[in-house]
């Protein structure tokens, strides 16, 4: 009896050591430590090493950075947005506009791309508001002013003369030009032979004009 309790301990113990030995072997091989080096490493390290060693990476990774496009590249982008503009792109126009945002994000003729876009989509509103934070932020321009006098006029808002008083007072022959244009100046001034200084002095003009004589004047012209 006593040598048949002897052999089942050991035996008991036989199966327990077998079994711990099991057990280690199975924490070794899920350890990380039993896996070779490259094995252990995360994907996120593996790129991070793919990106140090591939020459595409190493070579360029700064110039992939996004940094301000030099004065002649955003003159041409400009010109591209211009012709879009012109041709009635809208769609692409959009994208461009992203894009010239992230390469010069703080960049005022960028600022009037964004605003001549919602001018042509009749957005008065949301371009009058690009236009005053300029203003607010002293990057405003001769441009900016006609911009804003067009803006105020198509909401008929009176304010509109202010701004092209300042326009007149600018000298700026672009910007003058532009505010005789949706003035309709322009178009008595070229059918006259007129030059710009003959719209500046029609644009003044028609500024010295109180509110009963404007409203003849937009009524005998047809501005209505």
């Amino acid at each position: 009896m006593r040598a048949a309790k002897r052999a089942k301990r050991r035996r008991d113990a036989r199966n327990d050591r077998r079994w711990a030995a099991r057990r280690r072997r199975a924490a070794r091989s899920a350890s990380p430590r039993a896996m070779p080096l490259r094995a252990r490493r995360s994907p996120a390290h593996a790129r991070r090493r793919s990106s140090s060693t591939d020459p595409l990476f190493s070579t360029h990774r700064t110039d992939m950075a996004l940094k301000p496009c030099n004065k002649a590249a955003l003159r041409a982008l400009l010109s591209v947005f211009s012709a879009g503009l012109r041709a009635g792109a809208h769609a692409d126009l959009d994208e461009l506009l992203l894009a010239l945002r992230v390469l010069q994000p703080r960049n005022a003729a960028v600022d009037l791309c964004d605003v001549r876009l919602r001018i042509s989509r009749r957005d008065w509103i949301g371009a009058l508001h690009i236009l005053r934070t300029l203003e607010e932020q002293e990057r405003g321009t001769p441009l900016c002013a006609a911009l804003q006098s067009w803006c105020l006029y198509a909401l008929q808002d009176d304010d509109w003369r202010r701004y092209a008083q300042t326009v007149l007072l600018s000298g700026d022959r672009a910007s003058t030009v532009l505010v005789g244009r949706f003035l309709k100046v322009n178009e008595r001034a070229s059918g006259s032979g007129a030059h710009d200084d003959d719209v500046a002095a029609s644009i003044s003009q028609l500024l010295r004009l109180n509110r009963y004589q404007w409203a003849l004047h937009v009524h005998a012209s047809g501005m209505e």
